[in-house]
């Protein structure tokens, strides 16, 4: 092949630097491009140009290089001059080109950062606007390790945790049902929502909405060793909002629900003078309350302190959710000791696990009750009651193990239980630490 073959038709010459040559694919060497084949490797030989603009090698039968478009020939009637110009443009064409690209890419990099920076910036500020806007009523502290809540329902995703005693500002309440009350903080720069009996009584920060938050906790109250934290509630609502008259009504609700709480479990004698005192305070001043105040300490409170079981307890339910028989009712003799049965019907049980347990398919764990278990005001299952977990599916080569709760251990009797199973994650340890809920699907029954 011949430089004359490889030229376009017409009076076109080449650009200084791209002539075509001959080159060998074996050994890389070059030659004319009248010579054929390679005398060192015997194989035939390509003919190609070297692009003057990007140094890379296309073949000859191309009029313009097919990665930087450098033409390679140019026409015959311009003068000497300009080629012998268009000869050197190339290489300041292809250095333009790169620094436009580099150009081009510190405009994009600036852009990025001042686009991210802002978005920071404005996610900070609303971040705290939302801090300043949503105004805190209460705080309190978690009485052990709960999980926080994006809605009030047990069923709602959870968007955090807390550990036991982390404090926690209070911006509202909600009751979602007859058995779950919810208190509502900022998480986050989101609203969450923790199980009211999950955490101290609060303290209030304002008085008005404050009030509202304590009150709403109050009337729930349903664990007798929360009575004294209650009065410190109360008390210090007093101090932070001296002469307000919601005090009184305070005091009157913390009284009722000690004499309610004394008739119907354990209460001690600290606890039931604490009480005594929440109605005399209310007696001795004027205000709506003071003349039930005043009847109510015409009325024993009476406690079973010293006991395991209440002396005495009504016959029928007084509500759905317990049924207490005696022995007339189940068939027995009067000369056979009498029994209580409390049913306790379906609802949530929470469960402390091991933390070093091992979640392999059919082993069962041992755990205990974290919470108190409670049906119309009696308490049918203490906290720290032994319990069953059996490990449904779960092994060491799976993420996930499937938890079920199938017995609990009241009295020295075990009694079977039928539970939802739960998923929890093997590689989130931290879950083994806090309580497990597990839900019943059937009522209980637990003979007393």
């Amino acid at each position: 092949m011949t430089e004359e073959k490889l030229k376009p038709e017409g009076t076109q010459l080449e650009v200084g630097g791209a002539e075509p040559f001959a080159v060998c694919t074996i050994c890389n060497a070059e030659f004319d491009t009248g010579q054929g084949q390679c005398p060192h490797c015997n194989v035939a030989l390509s003919v190609v140009r070297r692009c003057p603009g990007c140094d890379r090698l296309v073949s000859a039968k191309h009029t313009k290089c097919l990665y930087c478009s450098q033409p390679f020939i140019r026409s015959g009637e311009e003068k000497q001059e300009r080629a012998s110009a268009e000869s050197v443009r190339p290489a300041s064409s292809y250095s333009d080109r790169r620094s436009k690209q580099y150009r081009a890419m510190l405009v994009s990099v600036f852009t990025f950062c001042v686009v991210f920076g802002l978005g920071l910036a404005t996610m900070r500020y609303i971040e705290r606007r939302d801090a300043i806007t949503v105004p805190v009523i209460a705080t309190t502290y978690a009485l052990h390790a709960i999980d926080i809540k994006r809605s009030a329902s047990p069923a709602s995703s959870t968007a955090g945790n807390i550990g036991a005693g982390s404090v926690v500002s209070i911006t509202g309440f909600e009751a979602a049902d007859t058995t779950h009350r919810w208190l509502k903080l900022h998480w986050k720069g989101a609203p969450g929502y923790v199980d009211a009996d999950s955490m101290a009584p609060p303290k209030a920060a304002v008085a008005e909405s404050g009030f509202e938050a304590l009150k709403f906790y109050l009337l729930g109250l349903a664990q007798p060793d929360l009575i004294g934290d209650a009065v410190e509630a109360v008390d210090y609502y007093g101090k932070a909002f001296p002469g307000n008259p919601h005090v009184h009504e305070l005091r009157w609700i913390v009284a009722e629900r000690g004499r309610y709480l004394a008739q119907r479990g354990k209460l001690s004698k600290d606890w039931l003078r604490k009480t005594r005192e929440q109605y005399e305070q209310v007696a001795a001043s004027d205000n709506a309350f003071a003349e039930k105040a005043r009847a109510a300490l015409t009325v024993p409170i009476t406690a079973i302190a010293d006991t395991e079981e209440p002396r005495s307890r009504p016959s029928k339910p007084q509500r759905a959710g317990l049924q207490i028989l005696d022995s007339r009712s189940t068939g027995q003799s009067n000369s056979s000791p009498a029994h209580e049965i409390v049913i306790v019907n379906r609802g949530e049980v929470f469960v402390q696990t091991p933390a070093s347990a091992r979640l392999d398919t059919g082993s069962v764990l041992q755990g205990r009750v974290a919470r108190p278990v409670w049906a119309n005001g009696v308490l049918a299952i203490p906290s720290g009651t032994r319990c069953d977990l059996k490990v449904v599916s779960g092994s060491a080569a799976e993420a996930n193990a499937v938890l079920q709760l199938t017995a609990i251990e009241v009295g020295g009797r075990k009694y079977p239980v039928n539970s939802s199973p739960i998923e929890l994650r093997k590689t989130n340890r931290t879950a083994l630490t806090r309580a497990l809920v597990f839900q019943l699907d059937a009522p209980l029954a637990i003979v007393r």
